[in-house]
């Protein structure tokens, strides 16, 4: 009996091993083979971040934090499809703040498309994704993606209707927009490959059409879907909610919201209708008019929603009058006696002092897509 007994202990030894073995196989495999996790890179309970837009010049953003006695904590730089980030990310630097890149398909307003969202879903843009997840990699500081902002607006070419309503054609339709964000969203954030090609063959879309390492790098990238709070056209095949990727994909909601035309209820249904989610305002301004009470109005309701986390003011360019905030006393006043106060950091954690000293990042993975409209090498 003794030699059976020991025979049966040793097996049950060598099934223990085996078991534990392959959970250890398996563990391994999770950590390799898991897809990036999503961090928001949102500031603590009870602060908030206020910004400005870029605009090419840091003596504008020098100005602007003058104007209204505060550090804005993030600069909004304003990228085409396929522009390289470099010269933008030695601005940030130069600023001490954070960068947030809004990512459009046009060059600017009325401009042409340089890739459509089907195109975008089909891989043929996948260059651009996969170069910014290389340079924001090296950059090694968060960076916001603002992608494809305002989709429910006719005035940007990812719409899927023009002002009259109608329809722009399958190439431009909620499902494409909703799949190139997804598409967008896998690659910058980086991963193994593998992995990566197989989502993206689960959501029905080729693999990465570049040659790529077996494994890309995890930047510090936080994804804000941000439509506008006024849906132009206001019919119910443009609302917001045709254009929702999915929670996994989206790390930030937000929306827009201007002076002329405030809607605070669309912008509270959005804030509500997805929980868990920090929220920025992405572009606000008072719009050619000293209206200081809009600007209360806002800054009482960010307050009053826990979750809104940024805010971020829209100067224009080319010192466009229309929203620059020297030109709007009453509302600079209220501005500056809100930033004033203890909620909003004027430097995010690893700004000051630690910027990347304008290393500029290099390419990886081939030209950039700069197509047949053009687009600048750097902005």
């Amino acid at each position: 009996m003794k030699g059976p007994a020991r025979e049966a202990k040793s097996t049950q030894a060598r099934r223990r091993a085996c078991a534990a073995a392959a959970g250890a196989v398996a563990l391994g495999c999770l950590a390799i083979c898991a897809p990036a996790l999503a961090v928001p890179y949102a500031p603590g309970p009870g602060q908030a971040y206020h910004g400005v837009n870029d605009t090419g010049d840091v003596a504008d953003f020098q100005a602007f934090a003058q104007q209204v006695g505060a550090h804005p904590a993030v600069m909004q730089t304003f990228h085409s499809w396929g522009t390289f980030p470099s010269m933008a990310m030695m601005r940030w630097d130069a600023v001490d703040a954070r960068g947030m890149i809004s990512v459009s398909t046009a060059k600017g307003y009325a401009e042409p498309e340089v890739i459509s969202p089907e195109a975008i879903a089909n891989g043929q843009g996948d260059n651009y994704p996969l170069n910014l997840n290389l340079a924001i990699a090296q950059w090694d500081q968060p960076v916001y993606i603002r992608l494809l902002a305002e989709m429910n607006g006719h005035w940007n070419p990812y719409c899927a209707y023009n002002v009259d309503g109608s329809f722009r054609g399958p190439a431009h339709s909620p499902a494409q927009y909703r799949q190139a964000w997804r598409r967008f969203a896998l690659i910058v954030r980086g991963g193994p490959v593998a992995t990566i090609n197989a989502q993206l063959h689960k959501l029905g879309m080729p693999p990465i059409q570049a040659q790529t390492p077996e494994v890309l790098p995890t930047p510090k990238v936080a994804l804000m879907w941000v439509p506008h709070s006024s849906p132009t056209p206001n019919i119910h095949a443009n609302r917001w909610q045709v254009y929702w990727p999915g929670k996994q994909y989206v790390d930030w909601i937000g929306t827009d919201i201007f002076s002329t035309s405030p809607n605070w209820q669309n912008m509270t249904r959005i804030y509500e209708g997805y929980k868990h989610k920090p929220f920025v305002v992405g572009e606000y301004a008072p719009y050619g008019e000293d209206d200081a009470a809009y600007v209360n109005t806002l800054f009482n309701w960010s307050r009053k929603h826990k979750r809104s986390k940024m805010l971020v003011y829209y100067q224009d360019f080319q010192d466009n009058p229309t929203f620059n905030i020297a030109n709007f006393p009453a509302a600079r006043a209220v501005l500056r006696g809100r930033l004033a106060g203890p909620r909003f950091i004027p430097f995010p954690a690893g700004t000051t002092g630690n910027g990347s000293g304008g290393v500029t990042p290099g390419y990886a993975y081939g030209p950039r897509d700069q197509r047949a409209a053009g687009i600048a090498a750097g902005g």
